[in-house]
């Protein structure tokens, strides 16, 4: 297992443009778990119950880096980011037998590389520390299209809207927004929506194409802080929001400024004008939050 490991861990992370700070850090991590005999019999096992049913593999992974960097001193966000990265070669294999191109798969596990650059932002460290989003990209029923990624989920509300009529147990296509350090612009909204709901229809026969998002970057208040011309702007007006919660506090700001929350507003970064926006909002003592919305998808001309 260790010499096929770590060649293709080598290929991958080349093939999805890890920084090269990242791929010396995840590479010393395997040499220092890998060559342990134990470690490695035992996360084989892990990865041969995933490649034999495709739901399991991540929840065990999680457990096995923690028991590894309890007992080594090695990072466990950096663990998970390795193992993870092995995961996908056996993912690969699943990908291929629901008859879905290699290029579906390429495009799910860049956010391996998203991830790991958003870790070591806030963090400080190359590694992932939300291992258990990773759940439903190995069990193939997440997917990235354009700008954006995209689920099958229960609407969970009623809702009517231009002839279309929504229960709580319809199907609809939920969003995510990764961190991909590109912009968020009106055309990347609409490639990637148009390139889902062609793919929802075929796949899952979600027919009108029903989009929801469940984000704090939807919560209406943000529009106060945001310039009408805005990408971000333009995203959150797509949406009816349905329901919306405010925070206790604003530790989820990390979300915006790609860095712990202190109460030291002087180490966020202000370099764009909603993160300067936001920043005002805080000293305000403005609440911060998140919310539900839903719009009904029609292909532009």
């Amino acid at each position: 297992m260790r010499q096929e490991y770590k060649a293709y861990l080598k290929n991958f992370m080349l093939e999805f443009g890890f920084p090269q700070e990242a791929q010396v850090a995840l590479n010393e991590a395997y040499a220092n778990v890998f060559s342990v005999a134990e470690y490695s019999q035992d996360y084989k096992k892990i990865l041969d119950a995933y490649a034999a049913d495709k739901t399991q593999g991540v929840a065990e992974t999680i457990a096995f880096c923690k028991q590894v960097s309890k007992e080594t001193g090695l990072n466990e966000y950096t663990m998970y980011a390795l193992t993870l990265v092995m995961m996908a070669k056996i993912s690969k294999i699943h990908y291929q037998k629901e008859a879905l191109p290699v290029s579906v798969w390429k495009d799910n596990f860049m956010d391996l590389n998203y991830k790991l650059q958003e870790c070591k932002l806030v963090k400080g460290v190359w590694g992932i520390f939300v291992p258990e989003w990773f759940s439903r990209f190995f069990c193939v029923d997440r997917f990235s299209f354009g700008r954006l990624q995209f689920e099958r989920v229960d609407f969970g509300y009623t809702y009517n809207k231009n002839s279309v009529s929504l229960t709580k147990d319809s199907s609809v296509i939920n969003i995510h927004i990764p961190r991909t350090g590109t912009g968020l612009t009106p055309q990347s909204v609409d490639e990637a929506c148009g390139q889902a709901a062609r793919f929802f229809k075929e796949r899952y026969a979600i027919d009108p194409s029903v989009f929801v998002c469940y984000s704090w970057l939807l919560y209406p208040e943000n529009l106060k802080v945001l310039k009408p011309t805005s990408n971000l702007y333009s995203f959150i007006s797509r949406f009816d929001i349905l329901s919306a919660e405010t925070y206790q506090d604003y530790t989820e700001t990390w979300r915006l400024f790609d860095c712990e929350y202190t109460d030291d507003l002087s180490k966020l970064h202000a370099d764009t004008s909603f993160r300067r926006a936001y920043i005002d909002w805080i000293k305000k003592g403005q609440k911060t939050g998140y919310a539900y919305g839903v719009f009904i998808y029609e292909p532009r001309e």
